[in-house]
């Protein structure tokens, strides 16, 4: 369990409460007020979801709603996830700039020659291909 579980095993039982409240609500004004009822069915619904939610929080399994982000930023260029105390920037991020500024000169030196230089060099090779043919071939 996390550093939170006090506070979640208490929210746990608030929403339970009130679910099991609304719950028996529902049940009455379903057959006194059936428009009141159907509307406490979607609340009650709600309450549930919820409770199921931070149980499922509590376990340490992904809950159906997560309300427990709180210290969490999401990186507005790569759309990662990490924690507030961790950094001040995305780490992720910060990896690849210094990666990058690390290995600039031999990323720089090593760099593809452009699309025409590639195809310059390719019909050069089959030119020569089909000198060589011309020359020994045995018409």
């Amino acid at each position: 369990m996390n550093k939170h579980s006090k506070t979640k095993k208490v929210l746990f039982i608030i929403m339970a409460v009130f679910a099991s409240f609304f719950g028996a609500l529902t049940l009455v004004f379903l057959f006194v007020l059936p428009p009141v009822g159907l509307f406490g069915v979607a609340i009650t619904a709600i309450y549930i979801l919820v409770a199921i939610s931070i149980k499922q929080s509590m376990q340490g399994k992904k809950p159906i709603f997560d309300m427990f982000r709180e210290g969490m930023r999401t990186c507005r260029k790569c759309k990662k996830t990490y924690p507030k105390k961790q950094s001040l920037t995305c780490p992720y991020c910060a990896k690849v700039r210094e990666f990058k500024r690390k290995y600039a000169t031999i990323i720089e030196s090593k760099k593809m020659p452009p699309k025409d230089e590639e195809h310059s060099d390719f019909w050069e090779d089959i030119g020569m291909l089909m000198i060589l043919d011309e020359i020994f071939d045995d018409d």
